[in-house]
This record gives C-alpha cells, structure tokens and sequence, in this order.
C-alpha cells in the first residue's frame, strides 16, 4: 500500500509539471510570437526589451519543468524497461538543455540588439550578421529541443501503453501526437515550411492536447491501481 500511494505521489507530481510546463510554454511562445521574424530585424529585440526578458523567464522554466517530468515517472516506469525509462529522463534533460542555452541565445541577442541602436552607422553592418546568425543557431537549438521532447515523450508513452499506467487510448492518441510532430520537424528541417507556420501549428496540436489530457489525469486520478500492482510484483 505504501508503495502504491509513493507512485501516486510521483504521478501527481509529474501531472502538475505537465501542466506548468504546458503554461510556461504558451505564456512563451504568444511573447516570442508577438515578434515578426527576429532574425531579419535585429531592432525588435531592445524595442521590446520587457517581452524578451518575461518570455525567455518562462523558457527557462519550462525547460527547468521539461527537465523535471521525466524524473519522478523513472522509479515506477523502470520497473518495466529500465532502458527506456533511462533513455526518457536523459532526452529530457537534453531538451532542458537547450531551452537553456536559447535562452542565453535570446539575452545575447538583446544586447546585441541594444548595442546595434547604438553603434554608428559604419559599424552596424557587424552587428546584422551577428544578430543572423545568433538567430539561425536559435532555430537550431529550438529545432534539437523539441526533437528530443518527442522521444523522450515518445520512450515514456510506449511504457505507458505496455503497462496501462492510464488508459490505453490516452497513451495511443499520445503516439499518434508524437509522429506526427517528429514528421513536422522532419519537414521543418529540410526547408519544406518553417516552425512558426500554420501548419507546423496543427501538428503540434495533437501533442498540446495529449499533454493536457495526461497532465490532468495524473493529478486527478493518478495511474492505474492495478497496472502499479503488477509493476510493483516484478
């Protein structure tokens, strides 16, 4: 019984992390979404220098709360397949990892920002092709980090499916959500339509709602009683 309620304890907590992690990352994309292409005018940085900041604080705790989803679900989850649950808590971390890094990326970018509105019109031209390219690496941090997001989710989905820690059909809505954003980074990558389009939006859709759906359960009801009492007899 002990352990039963120590696994619903974990599963509680992993539900609430979803949730602030789904929340940090909305509150992040709308101010970060407000801005046209950051990339191609390196002023819209300083012009709003508030944005920046509260939109790059949510960042950094979603990646903080990403980090942290994996880890409490580990203890239970490894009970069946201990290289996997292993494999999620590290893609996790590697996700985390560069929600970081951006971050750092976009503080940069402000400074840049600020110095350009500064500098003198002979010099300005060095900090366009820093502002390109600091923004281009951007892309390619945020393109690594939700790629390592839907294989850890995809690693943690599989074990829930296997062990019926929530109801079959949430785990496979969840795989269906899973490819069909690693297809939209796939086509992301090679140039076919970029990440902030509407049709990079309705991929990621699925993977908002599964999260809710899992996020919501854990804390309400927590995992499946008898699927933890079969994990526990292993």
């Amino acid at each position: 019984m002990d352990s039963i309620q120590s696994y619903q304890k974990q599963a509680r907590a992993s539900g609430m992390l979803f949730l602030i992690a789904i929340l940090t990352g909305i509150i992040g994309a709308v101010l970060f979404g407000g801005l046209s292409n950051f990339g191609a005018d390196i002023t819209q940085f300083s012009e709003n220098r508030l944005k920046i900041l509260f939109g790059s604080f949510m960042i950094l705790l979603m990646g903080i709360t990403c980090a942290s989803i994996a880890i409490p679900l580990y203890p239970i989850m490894k009970k069946q397949n201990q290289p996997m649950a292993l494999a999620a808590v590290s893609f996790r971390l590697l996700e985390s990892v560069s929600h970081i890094f951006n971050v750092i990326l976009f503080l940069v970018l402000l400074n840049v920002s600020s110095e350009y509105a500064a500098s003198e019109v002979s010099n300005q031209s060095y900090y366009v092709i820093l502002n390109s390219t600091l923004s281009d690496l951007s892309d390619s941090l945020s393109l690594i980090g939700t790629i390592c997001f839907n294989i850890g989710a995809l690693m943690y989905s599989l074990i829930i499916y296997q062990t019926k820690l929530l109801p079959r059909w949430m785990a496979s809505f969840a795989l269906v959500g899973i490819f069909l954003a690693l297809m939209n980074q796939i086509l992301v990558f090679f140039g076919v339509y970029t990440d902030s389009s509407i049709i990079a939006t309705m991929f990621h859709l699925p993977t908002l709602v599964y999260e809710l759906i899992f996020g919501f359960t854990m804390v309400i009801k927590g995992f499946n009683v008898e699927a933890i009492q079969q994990l526990d007899q292993k």
